[in-house]
């Protein structure tokens, strides 16, 4: 963080005396230059790193251990041309997108763990190619995106599940960028398309995690509750044609949600006769400990009704305060290294949000809270660092990108780099 300050507070100085640090600055983080430079930087250590993982006993015991063994073998099975989805029945809360994803570097790469490994590389480099291009288009000031893509791409939780782990997180981050990007779009331009791509995005996620189901919620919630809120400052109902038209919207989203999560719901409903069965996993809503949810992996053997047996309405209160504290505010801040710049850069951005809007920021505020509810209520008895931050960490980059967006046009005004013959995109208009 101290960095990036500096770097803004230095540039403007110094700008302020010659235009042609301006035109220096311009060429320095000219998109095509940047964003290449740092994908090859990016790609060739992570290539490194993975080199050195599968070429060790310990690297590729490493690299397939605990929930990773699950997903490549899921991948084999695909990759034999096993399609029926049988392994729900012994692994309900797996998801099957990852493992597909995994089954193309299993037939190219003859099954060799390096190439496998590939696969997050390649997942983790379009996150960055997505949120840097992203920010550019919502017309965030080049440096200011390229700060925030660096945070990305040495982000001290993400560069382990890069080349060191094979996990779900680099394809759930990238779907959950073009998830929130989607939406702010949406916001922007009300375009009927862009609320259908965004919600096949949350399809996809949800075929990685099944916290999706949460972010579908989420979404759609949060978005009605914008449109309520828009009606009451203007003080004006809309019209009943109007009305429909938005539920048919809303409904139409819904169905490409299902449409793109077959492959989830249906096997789930022929094995299990649910659709949104996930196993022992929802234990842990209805649990204190660890060792109390993870009891199986097939089915959930507790409920609603056995918590209410032994706890008050006080004790639900106290684990709802500490899930908001641990994965709100301690998770991201300990995540993040010493530095945790990108954390603070996002806690600033957020609190200006609420203060000063704009209107559709205020609503991304809405939806990253309520897509974590689930994971602060289960955090007490699923205590991992791994699933919270996962899902703050996409919204994170926004905020950060918005707040540092901020202070480069206080300090290098975009007419001083008109002025210096450079052009930057222009700033889309805010909805509502």
């Amino acid at each position: 963080m101290p960095i990036a300050l500096n770097l803004i507070t230095m540039s403007s100085a110094t700008s302020a005396k010659s235009p042609q640090a301006f035109r220096i600055l311009a060429r320095i983080f000219d998109p095509r230059i940047f964003a290449l430079a740092a994908t090859i930087i990016f790609v060739a250590y992570n290539l490194v790193v993975l080199h050195h993982m599968a070429d060790t006993a310990s690297g590729r015991a490493a690299l397939v251990k605990a929930d990773a063994a699950h997903y490549v073998r899921i991948a084999r099975e695909f990759a034999s041309g096993n399609f029926s989805m049988d392994y729900v029945q012994k692994k309900p809360h797996r998801q099957p997108l990852y493992p597909a994803c995994l089954a193309i570097a299993v037939k190219l790469g003859g099954g060799y763990l390096f190439w496998l490994g590939t696969v997050n590389i390649t997942l983790s480099t379009l996150g960055f190619l997505v949120l840097y291009f992203g920010l550019l288009r919502l017309g965030c000031h080049r440096i200011g995106a390229a700060i925030v893509g660096i945070l990305y791409l040495l982000n001290p939780f993400l560069h382990p599940l890069t080349s060191k782990h094979l996990m779900t997180e680099p394809l759930h981050v990238l779907l959950m960028l073009v998830v929130i990007f989607g939406a702010i779009d949406w916001m922007r331009t009300r375009r009927p398309l862009v609320l259908l791509f965004t919600t096949a995005a949350v399809g996809l996620d949800y075929l990685t995690r099944p916290n999706g189901l949460f972010v579908m919620a989420s979404l759609l919630g949060s978005l009605g509750v914008a449109d309520v809120c828009s009606w009451i400052v203007r003080r004006k109902l809309p019209s009943l044609r109007w009305i429909g038209k938005q539920a048919l919207l809303y409904a139409a989203a819904i169905a490409v949600f299902l449409v793109v999560a077959t492959p989830s719901w249906l096997p789930r409903l022929h094995y299990f006769g649910s659709p949104f069965y996930h196993g022992y996993l929802s234990n842990y809503m209805w649990v204190d400990t660890y060792d109390e949810g993870h009891v199986g992996q097939v089915y959930a053997i507790y409920h609603f009704s056995d918590y209410a047996k032994s706890h008050t309405v006080g004790d639900a209160v106290r684990r709802m305060a500490s899930g908001i504290w641990r994965v709100g505010f301690f998770i991201p801040y300990r995540s993040e290294g010493n530095t945790a710049a990108l954390y603070l850069l996002a806690l600033a951005g957020i609190l200006f949000v609420i203060a000063k809007g704009p209107g559709e920021y205020r609503t991304l505020v809405l939806f990253g809270v309520v897509q974590l509810l689930p994971l602060m209520w289960t955090n007490m008895s699923n205590p991992n660092f791994r699933v919270p931050y996962a899902a703050t960490f996409p919204f994170e980059l926004i905020f950060a990108a918005f707040v540092l967006n901020k202070l480069l046009d206080r300090f290098m005004p975009r007419s001083a780099w008109i002025s210096a013959g450079d052009t930057l995109p222009a700033r889309p208009p805010a909805h509502g």
